[in-house]
C-alpha cells in the first residue's frame, strides 16, 4: 500500500512491477529482432530437391531399354529440379548481379536440355537463363520478392549434385535450402514459445503485486502474438 499523501513512484511495489514490465518489453524486442533478422531485405535460396534417375541400375532392368536425346544415347540420364526462392522483403533488381554476370548453378554433370521453367506467382516473368556444360546460368534479371522459379533439367551423369555458387549478387543473402512449410512452422513455434514463456514468467512475478499488474498479462500476450502472426503470414506467402 502507498502511504497517504505519498507519491506512487515511491512505492516498492511500483518499482518491482515496473522492473518486470521493462524485462518483458526487452523480451518482446528480442522476439521481433529474431523475426526481422530472419527476413533480410534481399534473400535468395537455392536448392535441388528433386533428382530422378530415368534408368534403374537393378539387375532385372532389360538391356534393351535406353534413353536417347536427339539421337544421342544417354548413359546415365536424370531429371533434376533446381529451385530459386526469393524470401527477402524487397525485389532483387537486375543491378544486383555484379558486373552483369549471371548466377552460376553447377550440377556437376552435363545438362542436356532444360525441360521446363515454372515461376510463381504466375504473373511474374521468368528470369533470363541458359545452360553451358554442367552450369545453369540465371540472370541478370529482376527476381521479385516471394517469387520462386523451378528449372526442370535433363542431365546425363551418375551423381548430379548442386555446388555452392560463387557470390555474384550484391547485397543479397544467397544461401542453400528453402523455407518450406516445415521450416515456417518451426519458426512460429519458437517465437510463440518465447512469448508464452514471457507471459508465464510475468504472471508469476506480477500476481503478488496486485490485480492491476497481473491484468496486464493478457494485453502483453496479445501485443506479442497477434502482430507476429500477421507478420509471419505476410512474409511466408
Amino acid at each position: 500500500m502507498i502511504a497517504a499523501g505519498g507519491h506512487f513512484y515511491t512505492s516498492g511495489t511500483f518499482w518491482a512491477g515496473a522492473g518486470v514490465a521493462v524485462a518483458i518489453v526487452f523480451g518482446i524486442a528480442g522476439v521481433w529482432a529474431v523475426l526481422y533478422s530472419g527476413n533480410p531485405k534481399r534473400r535468395l535460396l537455392y536448392s535441388m530437391p528433386v533428382v530422378t534417375p530415368l534408368l534403374n541400375d537393378r539387375p532385372r532392368m532389360p538391356r534393351d531399354v535406353e534413353v536417347r536425346h536427339a539421337g544421342q544415347l544417354l548413359q546415365s540420364p536424370h531429371v533434376v529440379n533446381i529451385e530459386l526462392v526469393s524470401r527477402g522483403r524487397s525485389d532483387i533488381q537486375r543491378e544486383a548481379f555484379d558486373g552483369g554476370e549471371p548466377l552460376c548453378l553447377d550440377v556437376g554433370v552435363p545438362i542436356v536440355e532444360c525441360l521446363q521453367v515454372t515461376t510463381s506467382p504466375s504473373d511474374r516473368p521468368e528470369p533470363l537463363w541458359k545452360h553451358d556444360g554442367s552450369k545453369l546460368l540465371v540472370g541478370p534479371s529482376l527476381i521479385g520478392k516471394r517469387q520462386s522459379t523451378v528449372f526442370s533439367l535433363l542431365v546425363d551423369g551418375p551423381s548430379p549434385k548442386l555446388s555452392r555458387p560463387p557470390r555474384s549478387l550484391i547485397d543479397v543473402d544467397l544461401r542453400p535450402g528453402d523455407l518450406g512449410p516445415e521450416s515456417r512452422i518451426k519458426r512460429r513455434r519458437y517465437v510463440l514459445a518465447v512469448a508464452f514463456a514471457l507471459t508465464v514468467t510475468a504472471e508469476v512475478a506480477l500476481t503478488p503485486l496486485g490485480p492491476i499488474w497481473s491484468h496486464t498479462i493478457p494485453l502483453l500476450a496479445f501485443v506479442v502474438c497477434v502482430p507476429y502472426i500477421l507478420y509471419a503470414r505476410r512474409f511466408d506467402r
